[in-house]
């Protein structure tokens, strides 16, 4: 299932919420529901990086 990328314009090499995105989608979740899943896990994230006191640091791609 394809669906709209609500994040037009970005870079093929960065990380891609359209993954996560798309994954909610083929679950069944809603737009709105799976940008909230999206929005949750990037807030879990940034929680854990200040309880942490460390700075983002993306994992390489697997596969």
């Amino acid at each position: 299932m394809t669906s709209a990328n609500p994040w037009p314009g970005g870079s093929k090499n960065s990380w891609r919420p359209t993954l996560y995105y798309d994954k909610k989608i083929a679950q069944g979740k809603h737009h709105t529901q799976a940008l909230l899943c999206l929005a949750r896990r990037r807030a879990d994230v940034l929680f854990a990086m200040l309880r942490d006191g460390t700075f983002y640091e993306p994992r390489p791609a697997s596969g």
